[in-house]
């Protein structure tokens, strides 16, 4: 029986490590165009619709994967921590360039959130609101229910929260929840599946945040994004078509 070819590429961490791998795929796609790419992820929601992707599967709900896909096929292996690589240890280059080295494939800045028009149309007609919408993402804080704020991260809450009484008088503010992070007053809280938030963002006028996923899927969708830094540096996670405080 024929052979079949197959690229197979981990992506572990969390939403906005998936983004930038969304262009590290498409550097593998470049390079071996004859194969086709399966991802093993924990949030397969992002690589729905890519066309540089045959198939997602996520952690723990993949049964027979080996059989299906590695045993007897020609498969490559991309499975390279970028967090581990020279480049993000010296804070020298963005994590994208640093992981399609490290991939050994052509360095690829492009990401892809890829909706399609039922989504769009769906997330359209729920928008009921006269201002523009501002998504506002000032935490982003770890999953530990103990803690609700990353002071390396985050916005001070009182800084954020004096910022959202400013711009509630010209914005319609969402801020995406989750867990326990903090709320704020003059905002929308939206506890929003993946894909929608994706939606909200391409809807949105304006977006305001930190280092966290939303700042990787504004620049993925080609929407501007204001990013606020502490101690993480827009050199290895940033990009230059954000404007970065």
């Amino acid at each position: 029986m024929e052979k079949l070819l197959y690229s197979i590429i981990e992506v572990s961490g969390g939403i906005g490590k998936n983004i930038i791998a969304t262009a590290v795929i498409s550097a593998i796609k470049k390079k071996y165009p004859e194969r086709n790419i399966l991802v093993l992820t924990a949030f397969p929601e992002v690589f729905l619709n890519n066309v540089d992707v045959y198939r997602v599967f996520r952690f723990g709900s993949c049964p027979y994967f080996y059989d299906d896909y590695v045993k007897g096929n020609d498969v490559l292996f991309f499975c390279a921590e970028p967090y581990r690589s020279n480049g993000y240890l010296r804070q020298s280059k963005h994590l994208i360039e640093s992981w399609c080295e490290e991939l050994g494939v052509p360095v690829n800045l492009d990401m892809k959130l890829c909706l399609n028009s039922r989504e769009l149309d769906i997330a359209r007609s729920k928008i009921g609101v006269s201002k523009p919408i501002l998504v506002y993402q000032p935490f982003g804080g770890p999953s530990n229910i103990a803690y609700n704020y990353c002071w390396n991260r985050d916005i001070p809450p009182r800084q954020a929260q004096e910022i959202a009484n400013i711009l509630c008088e010209k914005y319609h503010i969402v801020q995406p929840i989750s867990g326990n992070i903090i709320r704020l007053n003059n905002c929308e809280h939206a506890n929003l599946p993946l894909r929608d938030l994706f939606c909200l963002l391409y809807f949105s006028s304006a977006v305001l945040g930190i280092d966290s996923c939303i700042q990787h899927a504004a620049r993925a969708m080609n929407r501007h994004a204001t990013v606020c830094w502490i101690t993480n540096s827009p050199v290895v996670f940033g990009y230059d078509s954000h404007t970065n405080i």
